[in-house]
């Protein structure tokens, strides 16, 4: 399941919230913030280990 949603997030074009979000999210580790943002899948384990991004706004506010 890792390697295909890895997969498919890098070479699709989802069409739905969800999928579009989690893109985003793996996009944003890959060419934003290299250090953190390590779920393919979900966010949990970044929550889980404190590896969780912050939001553009909440990095703006700093």
């Amino acid at each position: 399941m890792y390697d295909c949603t890895h997969y498919y997030l890098h070479h699709a074009q989802p069409k739905t919230e969800i999928p579009r979000n989690l893109k985003k999210y793996h996009l944003n580790h890959h060419f934003r913030i290299q250090d953190k943002g390590f779920g393919i899948t979900s966010s949990l384990w970044d929550k889980v280990f404190g590896t969780l991004p912050q939001s553009k706004a909440e990095a703006k506010s700093m």
